[in-house]
């Protein structure tokens, strides 16, 4: 069992700017304000670190790390982080939960609730700890930039950033932005082949030079369309390429000297695209029963290649191997879910959710002997991979006593995995996966929570198909038999509090 030991401290300067205990009501001019389950922090609270967006703020709020969920595991139900924006979460898998809280301007934040104990009138999602980000009523039109200037290998200096605006006309929100990436990088490798006597046979230097950029634009558009019913639409398309150049020389080591005896040369451009869009229907019947429908899709594709990689001797050409690679991908989910406050003590969820996902690949292996150019054959080179998977589900929160609350769930997932192309196979799976966490409050500053969940992580489409590396001389042949990971995980948190705003925390899994 994969084990990792996380100690979380909060900073000594936001426990000196804490208001003195006691106070209950949120106040615009105060500190933190906690009771035993939220803590809330108003603006006042990060002064101090003069914030300009609300990731600035997040990022202060003791004893909590924003996450935007875990994409390894299978489905949208562990993609949703542990944000929340005026009590709604905001998108998941299409935009960052980093870029939604870039684009928040500090002054339009009212305050900020810390979530440290599942209540029925949040969904927890797993997470032992929510943040709810509550705008001020009326915040306007924002806009804000930033570039950076980084320094890469080779003396390499190139600028990039992100421009984003928001604004709300009547009961719409429109978010954008743009955001660049450009990575210049040059990498220089020195290598030595020794056989089992201990023996030098070879000594290789790389030089390598590479370039990356990306270009990506993202829109969201929020509308209540009446009091109990409001949508969200999230999107996002980015487009990148890539290109490298490497040369190697090659010493061997005949008679003790070391002599040149190969050079090697590949040079390479790479394209990619990629766009998504989540769109997110809420509905409130009553105070007790609402339901939320989420539509995923997400495609994306690449051109790799084709890529000579090209072997001299100290004069002439002796050889290339010529690679291409192309591949796409989709995934395209639907996700329902309801949920229903039986009594202040009693919360479930339940719902289904159905995906569609493939992945397509096309291998193509040439070599060049400098007088013919023949093709080269590798097993599962060309494939198609399509899982069909349906899931039901059903959560229960139980506030046992004030100090005793337990979260259990099952979901049962049914799929089917379709290959074709060079290889044909068809298999069925289903899959139990069971939850249960227990919060306890030991005491007004001390809790400890217990849990434990079966896991079973996304499809890896790339394992599926055979794949090369020249430079290497190592091929890895597509495995038509493969099978997602499935794994149990326990863990166990316990957390002190340090007066209003600080808490210590330790957790083992």
């Amino acid at each position: 069992m994969r084990e990792r030991l996380t100690a979380c401290a909060s900073a000594l300067a936001l426990l000196l700017l804490a208001t003195p205990a006691g106070a209950q009501d949120l106040n615009p001019n105060s500190g933190p304000i906690a009771n035993s389950a939220i803590v809330g922090f108003d603006s006042a609270f990060f002064t101090a670190f003069s914030p300009v967006t609300a990731l600035d703020m997040v990022s202060r709020i003791p004893g909590f790390s924003l996450s935007g969920g875990d994409t390894e595991r299978r489905g949208l139900a562990d993609s949703f982080g542990n944000l929340l924006i005026n009590g709604r979460r905001p998108s998941n898998k299409t935009i960052s939960l980093e870029t939604v809280l870039q684009r928040i301007n500090a002054d339009d934040v009212e305050h900020i609730e810390l979530i440290r104990e599942p209540l029925p009138e949040y969904e927890m999602r797993g997470h032992a700890r929510l943040v709810n980000v509550v705008l001020r009523e009326g915040a306007g039109s924002s806009g804000s930039w930033n570039t950076r200037i980084r320094y890469f290998d080779g003396g390499r200096l190139v600028g990039d950033g992100e421009i984003a605006w928001s604004t709300t006309r009547g009961d719409t929100d429109y978010n954008f932005g743009l955001e660049t990436d450009l990575r210049p990088q040059r990498v220089t490798r020195r290598e030595s082949l020794f056989d089992a006597a201990g023996n030098r046979l070879e000594a290789r230097n790389d030089s390598e030079h590479r370039r990356w950029w990306e270009v990506a634009i993202n829109a969201s558009i929020a509308h209540q369309i009446s009091p109990d019913t409001r949508i969200q639409l999230d999107a996002r398309g980015s487009a990148w390429n890539w290109r490298r150049n490497q040369y190697s020389l090659v010493d061997g080591f005949a008679g003790g000297t070391p002599t040149l005896i190969r050079y090697e040369q590949s040079s390479t451009t790479n394209y990619g695209n990629e766009g998504s869009l989540t769109a997110t229907l809420n509905h409130t019947f009553s105070d007790r029963f609402s339901t939320t429908t989420t539509a995923l899709w997400r495609q994306s594709g690449s051109e790799d290649g084709p890529e000579a990689f090209e072997v001299y001797d100290p004069g002439n050409f002796v050889e290339a191997t010529i690679v291409s690679v192309d591949s796409e991908n989709s995934e395209q989910v639907l996700r329902q879910a309801f949920s229903f406050i039986i009594n202040p003590t009693h919360l479930v969820e339940f719902g289904a959710e159905a995906a569609l996902n493939w992945q397509e690949t096309r291998l193509d292996i040439q070599f060049d002997d400098g007088i013919n150019i023949v093709p080269i054959a590798l097993p599962v080179a060309n494939s198609r991979v399509e899982e069909r998977r349906a899931e039901a589900f059903f959560n229960h929160v139980w506030t046992v006593s004030e100090s005793l609350i337990l979260e259990s769930g099952l979901r049962y997932e049914f799929s089917e995995i379709e290959q074709t192309g060079d290889t044909s196979q068809s298999r069925s799976f289903s899959y139990p996966k069971p939850s249960i966490a227990l919060t306890w409050q030991a005491s007004a500053n001390t809790s400890l929570r217990l849990s434990g969940r079966r896991d079973v992580d996304q499809l890896d489409f790339d394992k599926f198909a055979s794949s090369v590396d020249v430079a290497d001389n190592n091929a890895v042949v597509g495995n038509p038999d493969y099978e997602p990971q499935r794994t149990w995980t326990l863990e166990a948190e316990a957390e002190r509090r340090i007066g209003d705003g600080g808490s210590v925390s330790f957790r083992i899994g």
